[in-house]
């Protein structure tokens, strides 16, 4: 007998900073599955198109996917803050949900659902070690900058709990002032004026895409390098940013939990399939795609005779091994922590180099130390991180 296709409806987000992070998540998510994304028979993709991921939009999409279309699963990225709302429209219809996201926010303490699985890259993690690293090596009295857009997020208040953990009583936070007649446009003119009269121990970054490139040439076209040591977010230091700062004699310092080049055979693997199957470098999109992949292949079968019974029960346990360690998709199972390395990266000319300064310290997103980040965080963009 031949079985009808699976159907993914699949939320599609726009971001003008990774305008393909849709299509690198599905190319990651065939290859995972072992499936010539071209030329397979048993997915069917339906995508719905949601903008920047708003909340009501979301909402919407799932609800025709569902109804309409009739889905056996639903994907996207997608932030935190709209799967309150999502919970009983996947629960009532008993489907299976599998969302990616940045890790942008700590994942909900109370939102959990036995339907809805993550894969997530666990940003606030990566933060975290970098803040308790900062106040180790450089002390009190650090300071923070980011844009309002960043600054909406839970990664500067990861960072501020890591130093904490440290051991730090002081630290300043400068959020820019939002120019509503050009959101775009960075006015830093003030603040590093400010940070070149009273240099703070170290200086935490946390921008994205142009804005992240704008933020470190002013840095160092006003010598602020030699004055505090620079601590970039781990997205500022992407591939894509690199490649524009290139040319500038810089050092400064980030954590990193996986890239292109990290060493071993898992990793080799998903960038020689991923960059062979689709024709694009591997990226954090594709990773993110590939890992929810290993763990559905293993359930194909189940999934087939539609026992989604079965397939929720094991992703609420299962565990993978893949390119950045061993990863999980089921929040109320207790997310396992990423290896966090933190590095110090050294352009030169055309030339990047990275050098691991040490492994960062990890901390479970349900630990007692980030109940303030629970409790009082209660509002933030809706939009997933990057999407703008």
């Amino acid at each position: 007998m031949m079985l009808s296709p699976l159907k993914i409806g699949f939320i599609t987000t726009y971001s003008s900073i990774y305008p393909d992070h849709a299509n690198n998540i599905i190319n990651g998510l065939f290859a995972g599955l072992c499936k010539d994304i071209y030329t397979q028979h048993d997915y069917q993709f339906i995508q719905e198109y949601v903008g920047q991921g708003k909340e009501t939009d979301v909402k919407q999409a799932v609800q025709k996917l569902l109804n309409f279309h009739n889905v056996d699963i639903i994907m996207g990225y997608i932030s935190y803050k709209v799967i309150p709302n999502l919970i009983p429209l996947i629960e009532s219809r008993q489907k299976l949900a599998f969302f990616f996201d940045m890790g942008e926010y700590l994942p909900s303490l109370n939102y959990t659902s036995p339907n809805i699985f993550h894969s997530s890259y666990q940003l606030w993690q990566g933060e975290y070690a970098l803040g308790h690293w900062a106040h180790k090596n450089f002390g009190d009295k650090g300071a923070v900058l980011m844009p309002p857009y960043d600054g909406g997020y839970h990664l500067a208040a990861s960072f501020r709990h890591g130093a904490i953990a440290a051991g730090s009583e002081l630290m300043d936070f400068h959020i820019l002032s939002l120019n509503h007649n050009e959101p775009h446009v960075l006015d830093m003119e003030v603040l590093l004026n400010n940070i070149e009269n009273e240099p703070p121990a170290y200086l935490h970054a946390l921008f994205s895409g142009p804005q992240a490139i704008e933020f470190i040439k002013a840095f160092y076209e006003r010598g602020l390098e030699k004055k505090v040591p620079l601590l970039l977010s781990e997205p500022m230091c992407f591939p894509d940013v690199l490649k524009e700062i290139t040319g500038f004699p810089l050092s400064f310092y980030s954590c990193s939990q996986w890239t292109r080049e990290m060493a071993g055979e898992m990793n080799d693997a998903f960038v020689r399939i991923v960059e062979g199957q689709s024709g694009r470098a591997a990226d954090v999109f594709s990773l993110l795609g590939f890992e929810a992949g290993m763990t559905l292949k293993e359930m194909e079968p189940a999934m087939q005779r539609r026992d989604w019974k079965k397939v929720m029960e094991y992703l609420q346990t299962d565990k993978k091994k893949g390119p950045r360690g061993e990863v999980n998709f089921f929040p109320k199972s207790g997310f396992l922590l990423p290896d966090v390395d933190i590095v110090k990266l050294n352009v030169s000319g055309i030339n990047v180099s990275t050098v691991v300064v040490e492994r960062g310290k990890r901390l479970a997103f349900n630990d007692i130390t980030f109940r303030e980040i629970h409790e009082e965080s209660v509002s933030g963009w809706q939009n997933p991180y990057l999407c703008i």
